[in-house]
């Protein structure tokens, strides 16, 4: 019961650093592209980290960690990269909102994948959850549409969930989380910047409208001769100025580097040696309504009675879907996937 109540603490502890991680990568955009603000807070990331296992960790070691780390970190690269294009045209906080939306795609891919079914209390609380958006977001049922940010974060809440179940299937055999990671922040890192560094912003900016109309619509362009005339120079992307350097960004990169990055993603892996990705998804939940103080208190974002009834609905979801956790029933070991053997 203690470990799984310190576990408990521990991603409640990590959604506060990701809470105010949407307010942090909101000021970096300021004066960088998604693509840029990524490598460079996941290139940080791992500079600072792996200079603490320098000296007392093999070669061996490191090796295995970056093998085994190399999955994980796709799909935690994919959901950033598409969650700070998202946060381009949304506020933090409808950001938060949206990538939330995983708790309903990680017991979904949790049956089909690995045919593992939640306890029948969980899906109670998933409702509960759930409806809680709904009021958060000011859901209407009568107006569906949704724009390319609100796309592109929608993507990064399904590639999040599979980030989340990887790490379960593997969490038992990461001896050291903090550096898993490293070096998941290593594959983040050389993911983004060979992707800003070949198309720079076209990736992602190619399922715009407006671009294709621009690009593709008119004087018979290709979808080659826009990558080519958009291609940058190596030393522009490298050099390119990241902006006017202030506190602000400082404490940004900072925040992102430090909290948000090394700091929590390793929580994260900690804690899901404890509790199963139900559970684990529900407690992440709690990093919406911390984006949406921090968004009222920093961004000048105003809260509505809806969104505070449910960030008080989403804590109940989320207690009582931990205190329903103590009663599921041990997962079998045979059940593991590990992604090394």
């Amino acid at each position: 019961m203690k470990q799984k109540l310190l576990a408990f603490i521990e991603l409640i502890t990590a959604t506060f650093f990701w809470g105010f991680g949407f307010i942090a990568t909101k000021w970096a955009l300021e004066a960088s592209g998604p693509l840029k603000v990524t490598w460079l807070r996941f290139g940080g990331a791992f500079i600072f980290g792996i200079v603490l296992y320098l000296f007392n960790t093999s070669l061996a070691e490191h090796y295995r960690y970056l093998k085994k780390s190399f999955i994980a970190g796709l799909f935690l690269g994919l959901a950033l990269i598409l969650q700070t294009y998202g946060l381009k045209g949304s506020s933090a906080a409808q950001s938060a909102f949206i990538t939330g939306l995983y708790i309903v795609f990680i017991p979904l891919f949790n049956a089909l994948i690995f045919k593992k079914w939640p306890e029948k209390q969980f899906y109670y609380f998933l409702i509960l959850a759930i409806y809680g958006f709904s009021e958060l977001i000011n859901f209407n049922i009568y107006n569906l549409s949704i724009n390319h940010y609100d796309l592109m974060t929608l993507l990064c809440a399904i590639a999040a969930s599979l980030h989340i179940l990887i790490i379960d299937q593997n969490a038992s055999s990461i001896e050291k989380p903090f550096l898993f990671n490293v070096w998941s922040s290593f594959w983040i890192f050389a993911m983004t910047f060979v992707i800003e560094y070949f198309l720079d912003y076209t990736l992602i900016d190619i399922l715009n409208p407006d671009v294709i109309a621009t690009h593709f619509l008119s004087n018979n362009s290709t979808v080659t001769d826009f990558l080519i005339s958009e291609h940058p120079n190596w030393m522009t992307v490298l050099f390119k100025k990241i902006g006017t350097l202030n506190l602000k960004l400082l404490f940004s990169y900072a925040m992102l580097i430090f909290g948000s990055t090394l700091f929590a993603f390793a929580l994260q892996i900690k804690s899901q040696k404890v509790l199963s990705p139900h559970v684990a998804g529900l407690l992440f939940l709690l990093e919406s309504p911390f984006a949406l103080l921090f968004g009222f208190l920093l961004l000048n974002e105003r809260l509505n009675s809806n969104q505070f009834k449910g960030i008080f609905i989403l804590v109940i979801a989320s207690l009582g879907a931990w205190y329903f956790s103590n009663t599921k029933r041990p997962r079998k070991l045979n059940q593991k996937i590990q992604l090394e053997k």
